[in-house]
């Protein structure tokens, strides 16, 4: 994968590849981080557990070298912290104009809205008494 760090710009360049897995893109970010010289740079990603990638501190997707008309799809769940939650890419300084695909696959959430205890035994587990000030 041609996947490169600018840390100055708060780029992640990407060159000859037109479809990529955040997987190894954060797998490529945390051995980046691990080399040498690159502790002043925040760090692009964070991950959940559900494998929800979050780009955050200012960092963009860049491409680098690609003929007109190429679309790059980066795959996995992706998210930003800024703004409006839209991952960022800003325009190529060699090669063409690309379009980005961003292929976040839809997940469900389940949420259950109840503790799975009786009133009652939810007042005496957290010490309400719903009757104190009149409120029963």
């Amino acid at each position: 994968m041609a996947v490169t760090f600018d840390g100055d710009n708060k780029y992640i360049v990407v060159t000859t590849d037109t479809e990529l897995d955040l997987l190894a893109i954060y797998s490529d970010s945390k051995e980046w981080e691990d080399a040498s010289g690159t502790m002043q740079y925040h760090a692009p990603f964070d991950v959940s557990s559900e494998l929800l990638y979050t780009l955050r501190y200012g960092w963009k997707f860049k491409p680098s070298g690609y003929s007109a008309g190429t679309v790059i799809q980066i795959n996995g769940k992706i998210t930003t912290t800024e703004g409006d939650g839209e991952v960022k890419t800003v325009p190529a300084t060699t090669g063409s104009p690309v379009t980005w695909q961003f292929d976040t696959p839809a997940t469900a959430v389940i949420v259950t809205t109840g503790s799975g205890l009786s009133q009652e035994e939810h007042d005496k587990l957290y010490g309400i008494d719903l009757k104190v000030g009149g409120l029963y």
